[in-house]
């Protein structure tokens, strides 16, 4: 670790300017082949003023993320450059992104805690509320021909009764956070439907990651997946998946999908149960839900 006193940190917002400092940094702290700069132009996208970063000497040490949704913050992408990490800067932002969480008077924050986080949040308020399992599909080859027959291409103007489907799982409206994943992947959104015309289910297929995927039904379980499986990936296909996803974890281990590991669900704030969890297959990402 290389120490940089905290005196000398600058804490401002995160702006466009910094998005190849930024992509850099997150590659650094997670590692992996996922496409950064993708990542944080969409997060710019959905929430223009949600990213802090730490910096000394115009150099780009830290960051962190919050999106805002009725009732509650996400929080995600926290990380330091490794070179300074354990020197107080993770905590620092952190204290600064929650006095502002705070101050606009959100009573809510979740965000999904790695094994070292997990450590560290308890300190600033958060407590355990489940777990999120990653699982991957080794060496996955396309099966190619043509999606189940109850499977349909996602198109913009479903957008608003599929946002109407996916709030009360959600635990909010996130219109917006869906209009962004189509349109960054519009060829690889899919909803199911029952035969009188309901939405049952729908996923966005990643070139890296399966989700947002939601399903009620085990049918539209099975269809989105059938669908997904068709394509190509960069990597193996990974999903994470709430600890209560039963039926999602049960079809993906069948569908050889392993495990990688797991990370907790920690809430700061508010009360009783949000959205219906065990419907909800695969995350967008660790931050975004």
């Amino acid at each position: 670790m290389m120490p940089t006193p905290l005196d000398t940190i600058r804490v401002r917002r995160l702006t466009v300017d910094d998005i190849d400092p930024a992509a850099r940094l997150l590659t650094s702290a997670f590692g992996g082949t996922q496409d950064r700069k993708a990542d944080l132009h969409r997060f710019f996208r959905i929430q223009p003023d949600g990213g802090i970063v730490a910096t000394c000497a115009g150099e780009l040490l830290g960051m962190v993320g919050s999106l805002e949704f009725e009732p509650f913050v996400c929080i995600g992408m926290m990380a330091v450059d490794p070179r300074y990490q354990r020197g107080g800067i993770g905590r620092l932002l952190m204290e600064r992104l929650l006095d502002s969480i705070d101050r606009r008077g959100w009573r809510m924050s979740i965000l999904e805690a790695s094994r070292s986080g997990a450590r560290l949040y308890p300190k600033m308020g958060f407590v355990d509320e489940g777990e999120t399992h990653q699982f991957r599909l080794a060496d996955h080859v396309p099966s190619g021909g043509p999606p189940p027959s109850r499977v349909y291409a996602l198109q913009s103007q479903d957008l608003p009764a599929l946002e109407d489907f996916d709030a009360p799982v959600f635990g909010a409206r996130r219109g917006r956070v869906l209009a962004a994943y189509l349109a960054d992947f519009p060829d690889r959104a899919f909803f199911t439907r029952d035969p009188e015309g309901e939405i049952t289910g729908y996923m966005i297929a990643q070139p890296q990651r399966l989700g947002p995927w939601v399903a009620r039904a085990p049918q539209a379980l099975d269809d989105l997946l059938q669908a997904a499986l068709r394509l190509t990936y960069t990597g193996s296909p990974r999903v994470l998946v709430p600890d209560c996803s039963h039926g999602g974890i049960v079809l993906l281990q069948h569908c050889g999908f392993e495990f990688v590991e797991t990370h907790r669900r920690m809430r700061r704030g508010g009360e009783g149960s949000l959205g219906r969890r065990g419907s909800i297959v695969g995350l967008a990402s660790y931050f975004i839900g």
